[in-house]
């Protein structure tokens, strides 16, 4: 049934999927991997089939998910490196170049850019992955949907956008707000139109917002916001969610995909307790990322997915992704594991020893009453592999702050009580920075 038959109070997109019993979603999950790893022998896929033969494994030694763990990690680099090896696409894809429609590129984010590839029964699966996703956050067919992802070879705008208009919700690609001028075009637009869901990440929503209210727009009322899907991973948690809701007057959802293995987005639902992964897609593990373990339930690791009936799959790619995981069936009915995206391994700071990323300190931000309910920006400096202490510069409302050393040194007591670490807040009364995409919270400093 296409998402324009669906009856919009049904709640789930897939309800057969996404309510499986976890012991058929598990059965489920055995005869897919043992179709892939069949193909990866077979066909073959020869970066995945060097991997198997480099410990000595056979596919009947990969039977099921249980297996898996035997399976070498690939990482991004890995990837990287294989398409120097084998120009100019490598040879870990699954399906012949001849067989792809579209070619993209990752942003280099976390390095250099990742050249992408999809079929057409990839894009098909996207779209159903996707539909799910926003069809659990309240998306329906006939509403509106708007983003500012970057275009061109930057695969995130056109599989955002082609998911949406597969889900028959009409896409409203606005690109990147680059300028007043730009951002002053995008919010006449919006006033006009009003879009009833946006996906934006925080600072760049934070940048509309002051620049709407600097043109005489009325935010709460003029732009039609009801939902936003936001790649904020504070906003899992309940005090941050809710501090963002009031801001922009809207209901919050989390958003997580990653463009290597398609776009695959994950989403919370009403319950708001986790972001639900597609597992009769997917096999998500999270590893620890010293020993290459499995972690217990509940405590961070990286997050590692192997994908099936794609034409191009990955098996057991580390995304060098933080995440916990709650495995439990969710309140809401769905069987699907759920999962809390923590942060990326680059943005991790050592202090005395302890890991801290951007999320650590943003919900230990938004416990701090004198910063209200605006929005917290900041940012974190790293100056080496290990430092005694972080440095945060922090926006602040002086309205609300009188007495900046007392103010500092309450940031410095409550750290050092939430996270056991030593903090040196720079306090600024204007913009730390602003986004056009992606949030960037820690910069690299030469000490």
């Amino acid at each position: 049934m296409a998402a324009a038959e669906k009856p919009h109070a049904q709640q789930f997109y897939r309800p057969e999927a996404q309510s499986m019993p976890r012991k058929e979603l598990q059965e489920l999950q055995n005869r897919k991997l043992q179709r892939e790893i069949d193909r990866i022998w077979n066909q073959p896929i020869p970066f995945f089939k060097r991997k198997m033969e480099s410990v000595g494994l056979r596919p009947e030694h990969i039977r099921t998910v249980a297996d898996l763990k035997n399976f070498p990690p690939t990482v991004k680099d890995d990837l990287r490196v294989n398409e120097e090896e084998y120009p100019p696409y490598g040879d870990y894809r699954g399906a012949p170049v001849t067989d792809c429609i579209r070619l993209g590129r990752t942003t280099g984010t976390t390095g250099k850019p990742s050249t992408l590839l999809w079929t057409k029964k990839d894009y098909e699966i996207d779209a159903e992955l996707s539909a799910r996703s926003m069809w659990r956050c309240g998306i329906r067919p006939g509403m509106k949907l708007t983003h500012t992802h970057p275009g061109g070879l930057y695969a995130g705008a056109d599989r955002l956008g082609s998911v949406v208009e597969t889900a028959g919700v009409m896409n409203v690609p606005m690109g990147p707000p680059l300028s007043d001028d730009v951002i002053k075009d995008h919010l006449q637009l919006w006033s006009k139109v009003k879009p009833e869901s946006y996906v934006l990440f925080g600072p760049v929503m934070l940048r509309y917002h002051e620049s709407a209210l600097k043109l005489g727009y009325d935010p709460h009322k003029d732009f039609g916001m009801k939902i936003m899907l936001i790649g904020e991973a504070a906003c899992q948690y309940e005090s941050t969610r809710k501090k963002y809701e009031r801001f922009f007057d809207c209901e919050i959802h989390n958003l997580n995909g990653s463009l290597e293995i398609g776009v695959i987005m994950a989403t919370d639902c009403k319950v708001h307790d986790g972001m639900h992964a597609p597992e009769d897609y997917v096999v998500l593990e999270v590893i620890d990322p010293d020993t290459q373990e499995p972690t217990p339930a509940g405590e961070r690791g990286y997050l590692t997915l192997t994908t099936f009936d794609r034409d191009n799959i990955v098996i057991r790619y580390n995304l060098e992704d933080l995440v916990r995981v709650n495995p439990d069936p969710c309140p809401c009915g769905e069987t699907h594991t759920r999962f809390f995206w923590q942060g990326r391994r680059q943005e991790v700071v050592n202090v005395s020893g302890k890991e801290v990323l951007p999320v650590d300190v943003m919900v230990a931000l938004n416990e701090i009453s004198e910063l209200g309910d605006r929005p917290i920006e900041f940012q974190m400096e790293r100056w080496g592999k290990t430092q005694d202490r972080l440095k945060v510069n922090l926006e602040y409302d002086p309205s609300r702050v009188t007495d900046t050393a007392a103010f500092a040194a309450k940031i410095k007591e409550h750290f050092r009580g939430k996270l056991g670490i030593e903090v040196e807040p720079e306090l600024v009364d204007t913009a730390v920075y602003r986004s056009t995409y992606k949030p960037m919270r820690v910069i690299d400093v030469t000490k």
